[in-house]
């Protein structure tokens, strides 16, 4: 039996859901400009959220530093994008999603930011 990290979980394939990955792009890529600058505003805080834990991200750690007028849609759809580019990674780590909502106690990946977010590379794309 191999050893496990404390708070880590074994990697399982994720199951094929193109519809989740279709909605997740559709409003990452969301054109109206509240979109735009929340999107801007969330890799902000990912970027300082990595700079101040040794490279890792998690929503936990940087959700209080955004504006209340973020749709939380906006925030996970921005983080999978940010995987989807190759900015974020697995750090194998699972710590519970935090905030307010039901969903406070519910797992969510802890990420590695892997490449610099240059806001250049996201002008009119998303």
């Amino acid at each position: 039996m191999s050893a496990v990290t404390p708070g880590a979980v074994p990697a399982v394939p994720m199951p094929q859901q193109p519809e989740l990955f279709e909605t997740l792009a559709a409003v990452a890529s969301d054109w109206r400009p509240s979109r735009r600058e929340a999107r801007r505003l969330i890799r902000q805080a990912i970027a300082r959220c990595a700079a101040l834990h040794g490279g890792k991200v998690h929503i936990s750690w940087f959700r209080e530093e955004l504006p209340g007028w973020i749709d939380p849609h906006q925030i996970g759809a921005t983080i999978s994008a940010l995987h989807q580019t190759g900015h974020l990674a697995s750090a194998g780590e699972w710590l519970p999603n935090g905030g307010g909502s039901g969903n406070g106690a519910k797992p969510a990946l802890v990420r590695v930011l892997t490449k610099p977010i240059r806001e250049a590379d996201f002008r009119d794309k998303h």
